[in-house]
């Protein structure tokens, strides 16, 4: 949380001053409050890379379990079938998928207790990040030069609706030029 404290830092001390530096604390507090949206939206691309990957080794999983159920019927059909040989084979590639299945699990768990306390803290961050901007703007508005704006914070949930927003006028647009060739 450094960018936090170098934030409430900067802003503690953004007061007028007679020698004009209070657009250079006014300038040091635009670039703090980039710096803290920065690393809010590093957090934000780093968990979005977390459920990605707990995606995929959830689908890895169900595809191992699935697997192992399969050699399980295989191991007990050869056993009803007096051939122990087959058996043993079956067994040790079920015993090595059941292996592969712990790692997976186990990798899951890391990474979702990662999710969660980095959940945690980009809820934090962006509560804090929102705080502290207005908290600023009054200073912003007064020391920041034309054309200089802060960085505002997109909501992950704004990005979705526009994705989706824009994911149905691809499909409107590809169903009339479907209709249109025909």
């Amino acid at each position: 949380m450094l960018w936090l404290e170098r934030l409430q830092r900067a802003l503690s001390s953004v007061v007028p001053c007679a020698h004009g530096s209070s657009h250079d604390r006014a300038a040091a507090l635009q670039a703090h409050l980039g710096d803290a949206a920065h690393a809010l939206e590093t957090n934000r691309a780093r968990l979005r890379e977390l459920v990605s990957r707990a995606e995929q080794l959830e689908s890895e999983r169900h595809s191992m379990q699935q697997s192992c159920s399969n050699l399980e019927r295989d191991v007990d059909i050869a056993l009803e079938e007096d051939r122990e040989d087959l058996a043993r084979f079956a067994l040790v590639r079920l015993l090595e998928r059941q292996r592969t299945l712990e790692r997976i699990s186990a990798k899951l768990a890391r990474i979702e207790e990662e999710r969660d306390s980095l959940q945690a803290l980009v809820a934090e961050q962006q509560t804090a990040l929102a705080d502290l901007q207005a908290r600023a703007r009054p200073f912003m508005e007064k020391g920041v030069p034309e054309g200089m704006d802060q960085p505002e914070i997109i909501e992950d949930e704004q990005v979705e609706l526009e994705l989706l927003k824009r994911k149905r006028r691809r499909a409107a647009r590809a169903t009339e030029s479907a209709q249109g060739e025909t």
